[in-house]
């Protein structure tokens, strides 16, 4: 059954997996950096509004490090 928090969970595994694919297309050679990056960036950024959303119906699944971003704004 789909929950909040599996979809937190899943997200934040995204969200890791993309950061990780960042970092691979600066070492490929074959790829063009900046246009793949600003493709990733836009998934990113979209994983994270979904996120955001999730964390208004459900404080309790936000990071801690999260909060203390947002605590420190």
């Amino acid at each position: 059954m789909a929950t909040l928090d599996s979809l937190e969970c899943l997200l934040a595994q995204a969200l890791d997996c993309l950061d990780q694919s960042a970092k691979l297309v600066r070492e490929i050679e074959e790829l063009e950096t900046k246009p793949n990056l600003m493709l990733l960036g836009l998934a990113i950024n979209s994983a994270w509004e979904l996120r955001e959303k999730v964390h208004k119906l459900r404080p309790d699944l936000k990071p801690s490090f999260v909060s203390e971003y947002e605590e420190n704004k």
